[in-house]
């Protein structure tokens, strides 16, 4: 009644009796034993309950079931499956990539981890970014695993590029996943176009340098030497120290002309640096390769009954390997074709910065198809059947080609493999066989007008042959009408400029 009388009359309670109690302070009922305090046990975060093994986690103490959490809720040592007490044990899903979404056709009663996800739905469980409720991007993806794409993710020109990143995407040839390359457009949608874009080649917008003697000079190059005999141990045709493959290239140049050029010097394979000088300013990659020349077989075509023919199995010989005349025998080592295969795989090697693979196919054959060919005398002659055989880019014949057996155009001559609009020429007007060159040229589709450079001054773009009427002993002594197309002695500086056009109108998109 007295208790009561207080309480009518707002009086405060009797005062509880502190006594020692244990320190609750996750607040769950139960206390740490290490932590003895003297309260009320009324007080709040006390409790005379000492069993807590985890008083930082109100989901830990004896009397909590044993759930998936990986926790020791009921303090007795044992986590989520290792306790036989564990209760409510969801159905998970495997989830690979991790991203916290499973797989709907891979399911197990386990608790979560890393492996086994709650929620199910999705769609590439090897991509963490791709689940339902990830953002979509513009990648062409369902990365919400809805089912459906957004229309600005749709690929309407099934480049492979969605209409949210393509800058054209009813044109398959423009796309942002594309190459910038030199074809009148913005091929990778970065707002420039052609080589005002840094990304492309700059030689192969059809950029020719200027013929400028003293830039020619001052432009840093790179050359070296292979001996084809040390390259190929199965090579054993004209094994001789000073036949080796010239191989060069600009320094200062971050790109080169998409295409290879490959140079077929005469049988003796000397004085040419000038014009492999003038290919690599020209902005090329320049193989000067020595080779089983054609004069190997001269003299067994010669008395042959049928020499046209014998010659044009020759120089296919020379081309690829094989047997001429039942008496001479060129390995497949020393064709051009061969040792052409075994450099570029050498040169792979040695420099994998410089693309010599884009010259060579996935099984290590040559890639005639990016490939200018150029020649001087029997080299041009060689040159010439080369560009008739396979599809090379383009081809600079110089002071050929010619055939001894006779001065009409051989059969090889009009196979027309590499286009005729590609294909340049250079010789003199005193040359003994210029009527037989000229024959040829037409055979082959070039029959337009010789300019002469002598005459009719610097050689405009789009002149395809090439003449000289000064008199070559002028230049030099020992100079011929015949060297003068080729050899260093004879190459007058006024000739680089057709040289250069000729060079780089040979190239893929012309100069």
């Amino acid at each position: 009644m007295i208790w009561w009388a207080w309480a009518a009359c707002g009086a405060p309670p009797p005062a509880c009796v502190a006594r020692p109690v244990f320190v609750d302070a996750d607040g769950d009922g139960h206390g740490d034993p290490a932590s003895v305090v003297v309260r009320c046990p009324e007080e709040a975060f006390v409790s005379e309950v000492p069993d807590d093994c985890d008083d930082t986690d109100a989901r830990v103490h004896p009397l909590h079931p044993e759930v998936c959490d990986g926790v020791d809720n009921q303090c007795d040592g044992r986590v989520d499956l290792d306790d036989p007490a564990l209760v409510d044990v969801p159905q998970v899903y495997l989830d690979l990539d991790g991203d916290g979404y499973g797989v709907s056709e891979h399911v197990a009663i386990t608790c979560p981890s890393a492996r086994w996800a709650l929620a199910s739905g999705d769609c590439d469980d090897a991509d963490a970014s791709v689940h339902p409720g990830a953002p979509e991007g513009c990648d062409g993806r369902d990365t919400d695993c809805d089912g459906q794409l957004p229309s600005a993710e749709a690929d309407g020109d099934g480049d492979g590029d969605p209409a949210c990143s393509d800058c054209d995407d009813a044109d398959p040839r423009r796309a942002s996943t594309l190459a910038e390359r030199c074809s009148g457009v913005d091929d990778d949608c970065d707002g420039l176009l052609d080589d005002a874009d840094d990304s492309v080649n700059p030689y192969s917008c059809g950029v020719c340098p200027p013929a400028d003697a003293g830039a020619l000079a001052a432009t840093p190059m790179h050359w070296e030497a292979h001996d084809p005999c040390e390259l190929d141990r199965a090579a054993r045709l004209l094994c001789d120290p000073d036949r080796t493959h010239r191989v060069g290239w600009r320094t200062d140049e971050g790109a080169w002309r998409d295409e290879l050029l490959v140079y077929l010097p005469p049988a003796h394979g000397r004085d040419n640096d000038t014009l492999r000088a003038w290919a690599a300013y020209a902005g090329y990659r320049v193989i000067g390769l020595v080779y089983a020349s054609g004069d190997l077989i001269a003299d067994a075509c010669a008395v042959h009954p049928d020499p046209v023919g014998c010659r044009t199995t020759g120089r296919d010989a020379v081309l690829f390997g094989g047997t001429l005349a039942d008496e001479i025998a060129i390995p497949k080592a020393d064709s051009i074709d061969g040792r052409l295969q075994t450099l570029l795989v050498h040169l792979v090697a040695t420099h994998p910065a410089m693309g010599f693979d884009a010259f060579l196919d996935e099984a290590d054959q040559v890639r005639w198809d990016r490939v200018v060919i150029m020649g001087w005398s029997t080299g041009g002659g060689q040159a010439a059947y080369v560009a008739q055989v396979e599809p090379t880019v383009g081809a600079v014949l110089l002071s050929s080609p010619k055939d001894a057996s006779s001065d009409l155009p051989q059969p090889w001559m009009s196979l027309g493999a590499t286009d005729p609009s590609r294909i340049y020429g250079s010789f003199h007007r005193s040359e003994a066989h210029l009527s037989s060159m000229r024959s040829a040229f037409t055979a082959m589709g070039v029959d337009k007008e010789v300019w002469d450079v002598d005459r009719d001054g610097p050689a405009p773009l789009g002149i395809h042959r090439l003449g000289q009427s000064v008199d070559p002993a002028s230049v030099h002594p020992d100079c011929t009408p015949h060297s003068a197309s080729g050899n260093d002695q004879c190459l007058r500086p006024r000739l680089l400029q057709p040289y250069l056009r000729m060079l780089c109108g040979a190239s893929a998109t012309g100069g």
